[in-house]
């Protein structure tokens, strides 16, 4: 009864409110009401007066008003009724408001809202996008949680390619690279959370890398007390070296950082080793990073690699084994990785007979890159068991095509020179 009361008296005629009367602003921290509520509220039809209240030219209004708006878009159906009746509009315009509550509100609901790829659609519509020149000014402002919802609010919207491109055209780049020095924990975590979605652009990669944000991104993969930081600082690493900024990131000597990690991992989370796992797989594609890893811990990081492996995280089991298979491309580290111990043999063999075939493609995959090698690196390959798994891969049409090729190529280069024993 007392919502229906209250949803009544959103329709009563709207009188001015007297000076002597304050309305504080609400905290941050701000009460949430129970989810059940959020969507009574709503049924009982309370959207568009509120919506009609933002327009009331009185700051201590519209704070209470987004307030309560921004508390209904924590429903998903509430969401998809707040867009239909016309709140993108609303919370686009008033995040020019001067009130940094009503500012806040607003950025946090848009942000809201933007986990919805047609709630992004229609964000960008309003005045032909002008929400992004807005969010990169909020980003500027002196208020940390203003800063902070507006980086929160451009990474949401930078999950599509088109707004990516829009936002850093727009000067993102300019205000979000200083923000990642921020003394604010919560606004470097999503500044570098932003600037990751950015980074998956093609066309950003090279406009992020003269920003000069590589110094501040491996500074951020040292924060061991800051896991989602270095999750996403990993991501950006990822993103950028798959668009042939390997050697930027080499140059500025991330790798022993990123490699750090995953050799003193005491306390690091699971998270955080398949992110950075998942970005020196990239990177190793890339000869100097090759070489660079090859040398650190007086040249046995392979070893923890081949660990790695074994590790009960499958993630990072497949993103090491990626890692090694990157470096076997190097033939003057075929002997090392194949009579140290321990092996890559052991890799192959353990990969080589699983269930999941993406890790099956990848021992293929290894193994092709040694069978490459001369003729004593072949004739290590050559062991009856792998032969046998190998021929078993190439005919068996439970496999995919993929996979029976990658076998049959394999298998050529090992028993180049041989006769092919009969099966």
């Amino acid at each position: 009864m007392h919502i229906i009361a209250l949803s009544s008296l959103l329709f009563s005629p709207l009188y001015p409110l007297p000076p002597s009367i304050p309305l504080s602003p609400l905290p941050s921290q701000y009460y949430i009401p129970p989810e059940a509520n959020k969507v009574e509220i709503v049924e009982y039809g309370a959207i568009p007066p509120l919506l009609a209240l933002t327009r009331v030219n009185d700051p201590r209004v519209q704070r209470n008003t987004t307030g309560a708006l921004l508390n209904l878009t924590h429903i998903e159906s509430n969401r998809e009724k707040l867009v239909q009746a016309g709140g993108v509009t609303v919370f686009v315009h008033l995040l020019d408001s001067k009130d940094a509550d009503v500012q806040f509100y607003c950025a946090a609901a848009l942000s809201n809202l933007a986990v919805h790829e047609a709630h992004r659609s229609a964000i960008m519509a309003v005045g032909n996008g002008r929400v992004v020149g807005s969010l990169v000014t909020l980003m500027s402002s002196s208020v940390d949680k203003v800063r902070c919802q507006g980086c929160l609010a451009i990474r949401n919207l930078a999950s599509d390619d088109i707004n990516q491109d829009r936002i850093v055209r727009n000067g993102g780049l300019s205000v979000l690279i200083p923000l990642l020095r921020s003394a604010d924990a919560e606004t470097v975590t999503a500044a570098v959370a932003a600037l990751r979605n950015l980074s998956i652009h093609k066309g950003n990669e090279q406009l992020i890398v003269a920003s000069e944000a590589l110094p501040e991104l491996k500074r951020l993969l040292l924060m061991r007390e800051q896991s989602e930081v270095q999750c996403h600082t990993a991501g950006t690493f990822r993103n950028l070296a798959a668009e042939d900024q390997s050697q930027a990131i080499v140059d500025e000597g991330c790798i022993p950082v990123l490699a750090d990690l995953l050799q003193n991992y005491q306390g690091v989370p699971e998270a955080v080793l398949t992110e950075v796992s998942a970005a020196l797989a990239v990177l190793a594609a890339n000869e100097s990073a090759r070489r660079q890893l090859m040398s650190l811990y007086d040249g046995e990081f392979y070893k923890t690699l081949i660990e790695w492996t074994e590790s009960q995280y499958s993630e990072v089991q497949y993103n090491c084994a990626g890692i090694i298979g990157h470096i076997a491309i190097n033939t003057e580290y075929h002997s090392r990785l194949l009579s140290g111990s321990p092996s890559v043999m052991s890799v192959i063999h353990r990969f080589m007979e699983s269930e999941e075939s993406s890790c099956v493609h990848i021992a293929l995959w290894i193994t092709s890159q040694f069978s490459q090698g001369d003729m004593g690196t072949r004739s290590q390959l050559r062991q009856p068991a792998l032969l046998d798994r190998v021929k078993q891969l190439r005919s068996s049409q439970r496999n995919s095509e993929d996979i029976r090729q990658l076998a049959e190529s394999t298998l050529g280069h090992i028993t180049a020179g041989q006769t092919e024993p009969s099966s």
